[in-house]
């Protein structure tokens, strides 16, 4: 064995060196810390290896297990019922200044839409004169209300109902006429003549839209004028 620090020839069982005096045990010492320090450093690698695997497993679990139960909650589409819930085309009525949609289990007649199955059941639209609007007002018991886009006073006789309103100074009156039975005039039709009448809107010409937009504006910026 020789110096470590000297390189001098050691005898066999000594460690310091009769030429230099240096302690070649050190250097053992030495090497055995640097090993334990290298195990060590090897270990705590392995552990956070070890570590992050166990994470990595757990994370793709539990992706898995929530994209499963996700699949799980999703509804099977329903196709028988598609068809049957689809909406019904609807076309436009106009009637003097005034429009309505209805679908295509209706029909239309000059101044009426009315049920293709059975005609008695229909919606009838007139231009009425200032003094028929306050005859049916004080002869019938009413209430105010709003169809569409239009405010309107609402009575009821016994085999129809109606709307009385104004509209750019002229008048009208709806009536909904039906049969009092409701195996034929059922809540699917009486709901399909609600939504006729909810489409009641005014029918606007350029000119009067121009005067109303105009009129709006002049409120709008000059409220005294």
């Amino acid at each position: 064995m020789y110096c470590k620090k000297c390189n001098h020839l050691l005898d066999e069982s000594k460690k310091i060196c009769h030429h230099c005096g240096y302690d070649n045990s050190l250097e053992e010492n030495n090497k055995l810390k640097e090993m334990k320090t290298a195990k060590k450093k090897t270990n705590k690698h392995s552990i956070v290896i070890m570590i992050l695997l166990i994470f990595i497993a757990v994370t793709i679990s539990l992706i898995i297990t929530y994209t499963i139960k996700d699949i799980k909650k999703e509804p099977i589409p329903n196709m028988t019922s598609s068809t049957t819930t689809e909406e019904m085309k609807t076309k436009k009525f106009k009637y003097d200044s005034l429009i309505m949609e209805y679908p295509d289990n209706f029909g239309v007649a000059s101044n009426v839409i009315f049920l293709k199955d059975n005609s008695s059941i229909n919606i009838e639209i007139n231009k009425i004169t200032f003094e028929e609007y306050n005859n049916y007002c004080e002869l019938n018991e009413h209430l105010t209300s709003k169809i569409g886009e239009i405010e309107s006073i609402t009575f009821a006789d016994d085999s129809y109902y109606a709307h009385l309103f104004q509209v750019d100074n002229k008048y009208y009156i709806i009536k909904v006429n039906y049969i009092n039975d409701t195996t034929v005039y059922t809540e699917n039709i009486q709901l399909a003549i609600s939504k006729i009448l909810n489409t009641l809107k005014k029918k606007w010409k350029i000119i009067s839209f121009l005067v109303h937009i105009y009129n709006q504006h002049i409120c709008k910026h000059f409220p005294n004028a």
